[in-house]
């Protein structure tokens, strides 16, 4: 069942499972209504409280505080029950919500990135995860991370019974964070009996394994007591390369050697300066690669042949074996406990404890664009064939650039571990509740990186020489003891156990973060106007959050060579962390937070010769953090029905996200990668350089500011039972937005005229980009505008119910301004280039379509999504590629779920079976960049398009 909206109490809805008719309120929120799932409901008013009769109990649905009475509210809110998100993606709660349109670029498996990695990060309207705020029946809930991110994946999932969105800014209603909205989760928490469920799930070409079981039960305890215990689990065994996918065909953007258009859009791209045996790549031996045992060969160099890539030859794609889909196993457990001290006074405890665990790897160890292997003429390995020819030639080293899988991926497992407590009181005094609570939860994230480098040993041991007892680092001869192997890098598989063993370790990050909250509020009708009750409501809320960040010593060390060669790379020398590839800093910080607010509803019609009701609402809170000091969020808002059935609303907000702890206070860290350096020439050999990326928290950001405005329209004609209709508006502008550019963004932006951003590149003396810093800034301002359709209708047919819906959003505008840079606008870009994580891109169109029907038990649920063309990336002007090319296809989806509900004995049960993808549709083209040694992403948008082909999931729901 899907309920956005309202039902008053003289009205009444048949209730018949998932079935249920419009009623007089119904209207909204398209976008997120979900009436786009599959499983046939009916939404009915977004943003009005919602009494839903001939079922077990009346829930009153508002995304307000104040509205407890039938009244409506015009915030935009929608409610998507747990019967239609297990019809929509059986696999995963997460899973099933980011299919909504407004969830869309939302962190989920299968766009993963770094630390996220296994987990989801829901995404209201594209604006950032930290821009949500979830809470757990009301509450909010501690961070699964040191950036203020919930992972959704971690909540009580079999006990959720619906989930509220609320839309548009809500801060002075919630509280910080709901710059784009909130996300409730509300559980069934008076729940009595036992349910359980089992699935399995596949894709047609054995991809994604995945199990899931849940197990709860629900039981009185006395007269006065009850208690709740719930547990799950899940795994998924993932998609361990690129390349295991049947459509995969190492797609990417490559720069055109001709020079115009800039780059060329190609498959079949291979890397044309990394093998994994090692390449020369400079002098009069370029070109010669050393195959397995070190046996030199020519190396065939394919067509439209550029610094690094090239289509076709003899070359590898090494990001074909990057993961896709991490491995991932979760464990969830919830247990609630409420007692009735008196009639009118009741307590609660319930704890919650969530663990993740996932396993990925992203690259191998690598040299070369700079930071070569300089090959010395008497190295001890060096194959005797090459001595030979170096002596012919007159040469006494080379340079050597080399992916070295054979050192074994960079594999990161991430174990996440969240705990929360919270104990309250709720007192119901005749006409007024009032309601307290105190929460106090853990989150602990553990991540070990293993085989990186350490970056002051590599070089050293690949320096061989021989010596008495054969190979040696020549470093030994100077340094005797000093510990270093030598190291064999011509070949793969060459290099000895005992020279990996020295060379590479293994990164260890510790995170630990802690929220505690109190908050107690007071709601009820204060006295009668003549068009009703005015309700207010009020509070104060207490929270502090903290977080600190403890990481192994060779990630506080820097860079520095001990040897005796001239291959160190210069730029290496003092920069920070001594790993080749991710240097985690130390971080420590925390902030307290003193709130209070209140909500008043005002009834201005009813009934009136000007109009059928209307309903004024307005919030407003002042917060004061220890950090930035003082600031102040409202909302006003209104709805009027000139006639039954029509209804308009508006709201006006203002709202605030303050910085998290690791914006604030993280220590600087660095990363290595190759950058394009727009300032160099296409062909130029410092266009790409090695550059090293520090990044670092900024204790003096501000507040973000946003100001919201919504507006809409529902029409629900009497005279046609079941149908209703409706469009709604949105603008969200936000200020002072925090960030961090990354490094290829800051150099993009100073290219582009963003002269600020300049002072945060470091060049030698030859103009060779050699460090970007990226702290976080409040230097952005983002904003998005846009529109949502809806139409919908249920009817009889025959013995069972039909639903039929068809929902739409048009997203006009999804814009970042910095300061002298032109407005980058990604409304409409649907490719990965560009997007990026900081600036991500939505089609202009968007939209979904479902038909249900349900006779005698047995269910069919067909369900179509649409993703709207769009251009691959918006900083792509005709110089650097064919606007023919700069495009992405439509793309439509569409699944099926088939079910039927038995009884056995006193046992309820139901078998289902969905298709996911149901006409196995390849995701749309739309190639990122090669990225140094490799294309990125499979060529596709994993945000938007579907990666798996035609998957498979089967169970069995129980209950008795």
């Amino acid at each position: 069942m899907i309920y956005s909206g309202e039902v008053t109490q003289d009205q009444r809805i048949m209730a018949h499972r998932r079935w249920h008719a419009l009623t007089r309120g119904a209207s909204v929120m398209a976008y997120v209504s979900a009436g786009l799932l599959a499983a046939p409901a009916h939404a009915q008013g977004e943003g009005t409280p919602q009494s839903v009769e001939g079922s077990e109990e009346t829930i009153i649905i508002t995304g307000s505080r104040v509205i407890t009475n039938g009244f409506q509210a015009p915030t935009p809110v929608a409610v998507v029950t747990a019967e239609e998100l297990q019809t929509l993606a059986p696999t995963s709660l997460s899973d099933a919500l980011n299919k909504l349109p407004v969830f869309q670029n939302s962190a989920q498996p299968q766009y993963f990135v770094g630390a996220s990695a296994g987990q989801s990060f829901l995404n209201l309207r594209s604006l950032g995860p930290e821009r949500v705020l979830i809470l757990l029946d009301g509450r909010r809930v501690v961070p699964s991370t040191a950036n203020g991110t919930t992972d959704v994946n971690i909540l009580p999932e079999a006990m959720v019974k619906r989930v509220d969105v609320v839309t548009g800014g809500a801060s002075a209603a919630y509280g910080s964070d709901a710059v784009a909205g909130v996300v409730n989760f509300v559980l069934d928490t008076d729940y009595r009996g036992v349910k359980g469920r089992a699935q399995y799930g596949i894709s047609e070409d054995g991809l994604g394994e995945n199990y899931r079981a849940n197990l709860s039960a629900g039981f009185g305890l006395g007269d006065r007591g009850s208690l709740i215990v719930s547990g799950q689990y899940y795994k998924n065994d993932g998609v361990k390369g690129w390349g295991e996918f049947d459509w995969f065909n190492s797609c990417a953007l490559i720069p055109n050697p001709a020079g115009s258009p800039q780059n060329l859009s190609a498959c079949g791209v291979r890397s044309a300066a990394f093998t994994s045996g090692g390449i020369i790549t400079g002098g009069p031996l370029a070109g010669t690669d050393f195959g397995p045992g070190g046996t030199p060969r020519e190396f065939v160099y394919g067509d439209e042949r550029t610094g690094f890539s090239m289509i076709g030859g003899s070359g590898v794609d090494h990001g074909a074996n990057f993961f896709a889909i991490p491995e991932t196993e979760r464990i969830t457990g919830f247990a609630h406990f409420k007692y009735e001290l008196a009639d009118y006074v009741t307590v609660f405890v319930d704890a919650l404890y969530g663990q993740s665990k996932s396993k990925y790897n992203f690259t191998s160890s690598w040299q070369g664009l700079g930071t070569e292997y300089q090959i010395q003429i008497d190295n001890a390995f060096l194959p005797t064939e090459i001595r030979d020819r170096m002596l012919e030639e007159g040469v006494t080293s080379f340079p050597l650039a080399r992916y070295s899988d054979d050192f074994g991926f960079l594999t990161n497992n991430v174990r996440n571990r969240t705990w929360r407590v919270t104990t309250g009181m709720d007192v119901d005094l005749g006409g007024w509740k009032v309601s307290a609570y105190y929460a106090h939860g853990e989150n602990r994230f553990d991540l070990a990186l293993e085989n990186n480098v350490y970056i002051n040993r590599l070089y050293n041991a690949a320096d061989a020489v021989d010596g008495p007892g054969g190979p040696i680092c020549r470093s030994t001869l100077t340094q005797p003891g000093n510990g270093c192997v030598a190291l064999d890098v011509f070949g793969r598989g060459s290099p000895s156990q005992a020279a990996l063993d020295w060379v590479t370790g293994t990164t260890r990050q510790f995170v630990h973060v802690k929220q505690d909250v109190f908050e107690v509020s007071a709601a009820g009708d204060a006295f009668d106007l003549w068009a009703g009750p005015v309700s207010l409501a009020f509070g104060a809320g207490y929270r502090t959050e903290s977080s600190a960040q403890t990481v192994d010593e060779t990630s506080t060390g820097t860079r520095v060579f001990t040897g005796d060669y001239l291959g160190w790379p210069p730029q290496f020398t003092g920069a920070l962390g001594a790993w080749e590839r991710t240097n985690p800093q130390p971080l420590s910080g925390s902030y307290d937070v003193m709130e209070v607010f209140g909500e008043v509803l005002v009834p201005l019609l009813r009934d009136s010769s000007i109009g059928y009701s209307a309903d004024l609402n307005g919030a407003i809170r002042y917060t004061n953090y220890s950090t930035s000091g003082g600031v102040t969020t409202w909302k006003l808002g209104l709805t009027y029905e000139p006639v039954a059935g029509l209804r308009f609303r508006g709201t006006r907000s203002r709202d605030i996200r303050a910085a998290n702890v690791t914006q604030m206070f993280t220590g600087a860290s660095s990363s290595q990668g190759g950058l394009t350096d727009p300032f160099q020439e296409v062909g130029s050999p410092n266009r790409i350089p090695v550059v090293n990326v520090l990044s670092f928290g900024n204790p003096n950001l501000r507040p973000e500011v946003a100001d919201t405005t919504t507006l809409g329209l529902v029409f629900q004609p009497s005279g046609i039972p079941g149908f209703s209709a409706s469009i709604d508006y949105f603008d969200i502008k936000i200020k002072d937005a925090i960030g961090t550019l990354g490094g290829q963004v800051t150099v993009n932006q100073c290219f582009e005229g963003a002269t600020e951003l300049c002072s945060l590149l470091t060049r030698d003396a030859n103009g060779v980009l050699l460090t970007v810093r990226t702290p976080f800034l409040n230097i952005a301002e983002r904003a998005t505008r846009g529109l949502d359709f809806e139409v919908g209708y249920v009817t009889q047919l025959g013995d069972g119910r039909l639903a039929l819906r068809a929902l739409a959003t048009y997203i006009d505008k999804l814009t970042t301004t910095n300061p002298g840079a032109p407005t980058l606008d990604t409304a409409g870009q649907t490719g990965v280039g560009g997007g990026g994580g900081a600036n991500p891109g939505v089609p202009h169109w968007s939209g979904n379509a479902s038909i249900g029907y349900d006779v005698n038990g047995f269910g069919i649920d067909l369900l179509g999504r649409y993703v709207g063309p769009g251009v691959l990336d918006v900083n792509l002007s005709p110089a650097a590629l064919d606007p023919a090319l700069n495009r992405v296809d439509s793309a439509f989806y569409a699944d099926m779920t088939l079910s039927k509900k038995l009884r056995v004995g006193g046992a309820e049960a139901e078998l289902y079976l969905t298709v996911n993808n149901l006409f196995d549709r390849a995701p749309n083209y739309a190639p990122n960049s090669f990225f140094v040694f490799g294309t990125y992403q499979g060529a596709t948008n994993p945000g938007l398009f579907n990666l798996m082909g035609r998957q498979y999931t089967g169970g069995i729901r129980f209950e008795f």
